[in-house]
């Protein structure tokens, strides 16, 4: 008698003798009528033999067909059974990574944890879904109960945190929508304010900055640090309006960085960026690297009269010296720029300054600057 004119009894009874799970695929799908008899066979016997390994391929793979027969069939596979012994993750974990929505919902209807986390990173579905930007995915998870705070082991991210770190805005807007704290920080110390200032639009800054954020120095280094952008002063005008202050150093490996000296060196930053930060009261006098101040800077690097006038006029000090004892007016002579000279004078820069056990007048003559030494004559 031919296999196929078998009961299904009869024929699910050999199967019962198949010791191999590749060998009972191959006869599953030999014709039609065996897949028919040993399709929910197969997932009984992956259940029994295998701990349910079907459940998670079928989350790697996106078939959530192949998800619902495997747990729907009651053959005692444990939806939240860690399929990888090397990352311990659960299906769900392996589903929303990939972005597999049916899958992901398939799951969370038969009861898998949202909490459960990949056991090497501290990983949890909804971080997943929130670095990689699954939409989708992270609208379902949000609605199942998932913590929307929940922090990673290692790193101390938060989803929205993630969502804002990786540029995945969409996601980070569902988040916020959703009540996402935007408070905490990563053990980078970056906040989610610090890395929307980085890459996010003016629209979700002020997004962030409405939840009652209080931007820190270096969020305003950020706003300020990338020159290929054409928005610094908006950018800048946003954090300064929300309290972020001006004065307050940032800590370097290198030591304490504080904002004007530093701004006055970029040259793409023009002078309305440096009035918009004496406007919030930043101190024109504070020193960058080798005590140079921002008007030291100003007519070392290439005198402009207008950011020299801006800075006198705001409080600048003509007098202060760098480490090796070097005024302003010192370098203006030195470079033969007599109207920054004639700016720093009225100002009250000292003529009389000691250059190397000379006065600036001799040292102007041996400099062979002219018009410097008549300048200094008439004071």
């Amino acid at each position: 008698m031919s296999l196929l004119y078998l009961p299904d009894e009869l024929l699910l009874s050999i199967g019962e003798h198949v010791i191999s799970e590749h060998d009972l695929n191959s006869f599953h799908q030999a014709n039609r009528r065996l897949y028919l008899v040993f399709d929910e066979y197969r997932y009984k016997y992956n259940a029994k033999h295998h701990e349910g390994h079907a459940l998670y391929w079928a989350a790697r793979h996106g078939n959530a067909t192949a998800a619902r027969k495997s747990e729907l069939l009651s053959h005692g596979v444990d939806v939240n059974t860690r399929g990888d012994s090397s990352t311990g993750r659960t299906a769900l974990l392996v589903a929303a990574r990939r972005g597999n929505l049916e899958t992901v919902e398939a799951l969370l209807q038969h009861g898998a944890d949202t909490e459960l986390q990949d056991m090497l990173t501290g990983w949890r579905p909804l971080h997943w879904a929130a670095r990689l930007g699954h939409f989708s995915v992270l609208g379902l998870l949000l609605g199942s109960g998932a913590e929307i705070d929940a922090r990673m082991s290692f790193s101390l991210d938060t989803p929205i945190l993630l969502a804002a770190k990786h540029c995945e805005f969409d996601a980070m807007n569902m988040l916020l929508d959703r009540g996402a704290n935007v408070d905490f920080v990563g053990i980078d110390n970056r906040t989610v304010l610090f890395h929307v200032v980085r890459k996010g639009s003016t629209e979700l800054i002020k997004r962030v900055l409405c939840k009652g954020v209080r931007p820190d120095i270096t969020c305003l280094f950020e706003a300020l640090s990338n020159w290929e952008r054409d928005d610094h002063y908006e950018r800048a005008k946003l954090l300064l309006e929300h309290g972020a202050s001006p004065n307050i150093p940032l800590n370097t490996p290198k030591g304490p960085k504080f904002l004007l000296p530093w701004v006055i060196r970029q040259w793409y930053l023009n002078v309305g960026v440096t009035e918009l930060l004496l406007e919030y009261g930043v101190d024109v006098n504070t020193t960058g690297p080798g005590r140079f101040t921002p008007l030291l800077s100003v007519v070392f690097d290439e005198p402009v009269f207008k950011m020299a006038q801006l800075l006198l006029d705001h409080g600048a000090d003509p007098n202060a010296a760098n480490e090796k004892g070097v005024t302003p007016l010192v370098i203006c002579a030195g470079k033969g720029n007599v109207d920054v000279s004639k700016l720093l004078l009225k100002h009250g820069a000292d003529p009389n300054v000691d250059v190397k056990g000379q006065t600036l007048l001799a040292r102007a003559a041996k400099w062979g600057r002219g018009d410097i030494v008549e300048l200094l004559k008439n004071v």
